[in-house]
Formats: C-alpha cells, structure tokens, sequence
C-alpha cells in the first residue's frame, strides 16, 4: 500500500492513498497515550463493525457470533476493515468506513480532521501538506529515506564500476599487446583486403617465420570463440601482404 503521512498537532498520522484509505492507527493511539486493545472492544462496538460490513458488503466471519475482546478478534472477524502487520514496523490499519469511529473516541476535533483528510483523499488522491503539516520528525524521516536512497543508488554505481574494472582486468589478460602488433584478419580489414581462411593461414605462416628469422617477438591474446591468436608487428605484415598480393 502507497502511504503518506500527515501531522494532526505534532502527531504523525499514516494514511494509504488508493481507492479505498486506510490509516494506520498504532502510532496514533500511542501518541495520543491510549491503547487500541481499550478501543477493540465491547459489544456495542462489535456490533457497530457488523452492521458496517453489511451495509457495505464487506466480509465478516462466522466468529461475530462470539464475544471480539482484542484487536486480533476484530482482525479475523471483520478483515476487511481491520487489518495487521507483524514485524518490528507493524502495526494495526483500519478503513475509511471506521476511521471516523476511532477517531472520535480519541478526540472529536481529531474525527473533523480525520473526517476532512479522508474526503481529500478519495476525491483528488492527495491531500494538501500546510506548513504545520510537517514537523522536525518528518523532515528527519524524510532525510533518512533520501539518504537511503543515495546510499543505494551509490552502492549501485560502485557495483558496476567493479564489474567494469574487473572486465577490463580481463580483457586485458587476453590482449596484452602493444598498438603495432595486428592479427591477420584485423590488418587485412584495415587494409580493406578480403581473405579467405586458406589465404589467412599462408600469410600467418610467412610472417611467423620473418619474425622467428629476424628474432622479432611474435605477441597473441586468447579469443573468446577462435582460442590464441598470433599478434604480428605492422612492419612484418605489410612486406608479407606486398609479397603476397603483389609479386
């Protein structure tokens, strides 16, 4: 669920945004120093939520026949209005359709509040942030989940640029030649020449041997598809190709 959260007096107050809202009550109950097992209960309450459901075709299970004492009886009762999240950032949200009722029972001015947002919600999918809106714990909040954000993309980056070194790195081990030194193929395409394999294979075989005569370092690297090849100095394979294609 997309979230926002609003500030009701310095109280931070978490809303869904979609078509149907809901808002996260915990942090609201606390702040206000109650506590929502006070709220979950009573018969007068159960019964309020049943007649919610039926009048707006919501689920209730067969366990609205049984006295709800908790938070998590109204859960399983009522799931559509009344949902948890365990875990270190849970908590318990409620519907639109029983904000009101919760809201009231903390505070009537936090109901017309509640009752005003909810509307903004569900009409334009935002409501307007005053100034008074965002308190110093937003703004930290805020600031964190930006660091955040930085960190990961950060991390990211120097991901890739590991990934890019280390492909260097390699490709490095392949072809450790010098700029002068060309395979036969790539010297006979910058020269515009076309070879055919046998052809390739003679002037591979001529150049070797006026480099193994004139003591003239014969370098190579290894090709992902065709294994080692022989890397030859400009000077060698220019005088075998005027041999070759001239003579």
């Amino acid at each position: 669920m997309e979230t926002i959260e609003l500030s009701y007096n310095g109280v931070l107050v978490p809303f869904t945004k979609g078509e149907k809202v809901f808002q996260k009550i915990t942090p609201v109950a606390r702040n206000f120093g109650v506590e929502i097992k006070d709220y979950f209960r009573g018969k007068e309450r159960q019964l309020y939520y049943e007649t919610i459901c039926k009048a707006n075709n919501l689920t209730i299970s067969n366990q609205a026949n049984l006295p709800l004492y908790n938070t998590s009886d109204f859960a399983n009762t009522f799931p559509d209005l009344v949902v948890t999240e365990k875990g270190r950032y849970g908590g318990t949200w409620i519907r639109q359709e029983v904000i009101i009722d919760f809201a009231r029972w903390l505070s009537p001015e936090f109901a017309v509040w509640c009752d005003n947002k909810i509307k903004e919600l569900l009409q334009q999918g935002h409501t307007e942030m005053k100034p008074e809106d965002i308190n110093e714990v937003q703004v930290i909040k805020r600031m964190a989940d930006y660091l955040v954000t930085v960190d990961k993309k950060l991390r990211s980056q120097d991901k890739q640029i590991r990934e890019l070194s280390e492909h260097i790195k390699k490709s490095e081990k392949k072809r450790k030649t010098r700029n002068d030194y060309y395979s036969v193929a790539g010297f006979a395409y910058f020269k515009s020449i076309h070879i055919n394999h046998d052809k390739a294979k003679e002037i591979k075989e001529s150049a070797k041997s006026k480099c193994m005569d004139r003591k003239i370092a014969i370098d190579n690297y290894i090709h992902d598809i065709y294994g080692k090849v022989d890397l030859f100095p400009r000077e060698i394979l220019n005088e075998t190709f005027r041999e070759l294609f001239h003579n």
